[in-house]
């Protein structure tokens, strides 16, 4: 994406350990400017000495305040010196802060937005707090302290401070998150007078809405509607560019059991095996891509992978794809081009005609079939895989379009019952039960007697109220 065409600065807000410098270093790379991240004046300040009288609360906050008055005099001086754009990394937990922040952004004439990280999974979230913090009294004095803190609407102007509202960015840190998009929104938002809080991962869900039309574009005049037309094209086209190449569509299937395979006047093939359909068969809803319901879900042998076993497909080595032939989908073929690995087509027609692993698969923990999708191994585009909670990149996972649930291949292919050493009875694959709290922390593994995710997928014996994680053996 091309540069802003006026000053910015993004401030980065949300307790700690919420992915807030990872995601300040994204937009830092995606939009060539300058991060300023609050620790780094924090460590050089930390030692200041406490006054007897004061109390270490008011000494944290004095510390704090002269952080943030640091941090907006060195992006002062940046900006000033031709460094339009600038990131802030801090927790901007107190409302003087932003006040600060608003009189920076006038003092450069530049647009202020704030990209406020919060993790919906506190499990995940207190499992980063812990590696940062050494001991359980460490993590308690922790959370004390930010309790409450920082839950003021930025979006609001504060009359008594004199101070308009400022758009804002919120993202669920705890999910996959396409980078392509972030810096693309947040330009967005920067560029409208008007001011707006956008949830990151909702906006994506509701397929890249544009924002609202009555907006007035910043130096709105003759191109002013044409930019806002711009959002819809890139917003369209950033799945094509994310992927490498030629994007169509996902393959979503229906079975049938017509007994008549002919259609306008020509034999259905299958697009794995090659051969004229008979009996039930799969065919995409959008598209005429057909499947022998054998060829579409393979045989049992090809149905299960051993827990951490890597994909058939998969180098072991060097993960990259490891097919034993290769097919180049239509649109290489019709250019006469050669098979790409980075093209989603040609990875999934490759797939189609090797069979390694369904196409279509039946989980034991959920009530619909599961469909298979590709993409480049070096793939910018992430999914969380709903059963165990991990963000993957680039191999293929599973879907299930009616439940917008993704799943990674492993764990796609569990096998919806197994066995266990600390139980005498066979647990069965289940979701999360519904009955559960996602804020409790304190639910444990009884294979392993630690702590799981209560959002994640769990083998259990609903007789004995045995729970066990998906890959304790």
């Amino acid at each position: 994406m091309e540069a802003t065409k006026y000053p910015l600065v993004i401030a980065m807000k949300g307790h700690p350990c919420t992915g807030k410098s990872t995601l300040a270093q994204i937009l830092a790379r995606d939009l060539n400017c300058v991060v300023i991240d609050r620790d780094d004046v924090l460590h050089c300040i930390a030692n200041l000495q406490q006054s007897p009288q004061a109390s270490p609360s008011s000494t944290a906050q004095l510390v704090n305040n002269r952080c943030m008055e640091a941090i907006c005099r060195i992006a002062l001086r940046h900006m000033r010196l031709g460094n339009l754009n600038v990131i802030i990394d801090s927790p901007l937990s107190q409302q003087v802060h932003l006040q600060r922040l608003l009189k920076l952004s006038a003092d450069a004439g530049a647009r202020l937005v704030i990209v406020e990280c919060k993790p919906q999974d506190h499990y995940e979230w207190q499992r980063r707090l812990r590696e940062r913090h050494s001991t359980d009294d460490d993590l308690q004095m922790l959370l004390e302290r930010y309790e409450g803190i920082g839950e003021y609407d930025s979006t609001r102007g504060d009359d008594d401070e004199g101070g308009g509202g400022v758009s804002k960015l919120v993202v669920n840190t705890t999910e996959c998150i396409l980078e392509g998009y972030i810096h693309w929104l947040v330009c967005r938002l920067s560029a409208y007078k008007s001011i707006h809080c956008v949830n990151f991962h909702e906006w994506m869900a509701e397929g890249f809405r544009p924002l609202e039309a009555d907006e007035v574009v910043i130096g709105a005049g003759a191109g002013a509607e044409a930019e806002v037309e711009i959002d819809q094209i890139e917003g369209e086209s950033q799945i094509e560019r994310l992927n490498g190449g030629p994007f169509d569509h996902f393959h979503r299937f229906t079975l049938s059991t017509m007994s008549n395979t002919e259609e306008k006047g020509r034999l259905i093939r299958c697009r794995g095996c090659v051969k004229p359909i008979s009996g039930p068969f799969y065919s995409c809803t959008e598209c005429d891509l057909s499947l022998h319901k054998l060829c579409a879900e393979l045989a049992d042998d090809k149905k299960h992978l051993a827990p951490n076993q890597t994909p058939p497909f998969i180098d072991p080595i060097t993960h990259q794809y490891s097919f034993p032939e290769t097919h180049r989908c239509h649109f290489h073929a019709k250019d006469n081009m050669e098979y790409s690995a980075d093209c989603t087509g040609c990875l999934y027609e490759t797939h189609l005609r090797c069979g390694l692993v369904p196409t279509i698969i039946f989980n034991g923990g959920h009530q619909h079939p599961l469909f298979l999708f590709v993409q480049p191994v070096f793939s910018s585009v992430e999914f969380k895989c709903d059963a165990c909670g991990h963000i993957r990149r680039g191999p293929p996972g599973y879907s299930c379009y009616e439940c917008n649930l993704q799943l990674d291949v492993n764990c796609a292919m569990l096998p919806p019952t197994r066995k266990d050493i600390h139980h005498r009875h066979p647990l069965t694959l289940i979701p999360p039960p519904m009955n559960i709290d996602p804020l409790d922390l304190e639910i444990y593994c009884n294979s392993c007697e630690t702590t799981r995710n209560p959002r994640n997928w769990l083998y259990c014996c609903a007789d004995c109220n045995f729970a066990s994680h998906l890959y304790c053996q």
